[in-house]
């Protein structure tokens, strides 16, 4: 009777742990996701703005 309990609670630790490794897995994934996603939009914006200053630059030499 005794063992089955022992076996019983190993099986819900090993289940929880699974869970919050899962769980730590899919907030780094999105933490992630989200940096890029925001690295992305600072580097076209400061595409952009070089491409007005060459622009600006071509403009003012003609």
């Amino acid at each position: 009777m005794h063992d089955s309990f022992e076996f019983t609670n190993l099986l819900l630790l090993f289940v929880f742990w699974v869970l919050g490794l899962t769980i730590v897995y899919f907030v780094i994934k999105t933490a992630v996701r989200n940096g890029v996603r925001e690295a992305n939009v600072g580097l076209f914006e400061s595409v952009r703005a070089i491409e007005d200053s060459v622009y600006e630059l071509k403009k003012a030499s003609e």
